[in-house]
């Protein structure tokens, strides 16, 4: 969650990537949502899978704000 929120509140450096960012930025969003209905399941194991994800989308969106 915590690198979500520095993926939207990071200041995009180059606008050229600002699509990227945002594409990546979106991604990041589902998946933590689905994360959460996986917890609601009482599926923590694929919940972790799903956040791991939200946090590769959200470092990569970082990535790009800083180029």
């Amino acid at each position: 969650k915590v690198s979500l929120f520095e993926a939207k509140n990071t200041k995009i450096q180059n606008p050229k990537f600002e699509k990227i960012v945002e594409h990546q930025t979106k991604l990041a969003e589902k998946e933590l949502e689905k994360a959460y209905q996986e917890l609601e399941r009482k599926r923590p194991d694929k919940a972790i899978m799903r956040l791991s994800k939200t946090w590769l989308h959200s470092q990569l969106a970082i990535k790009f704000t800083t180029y």
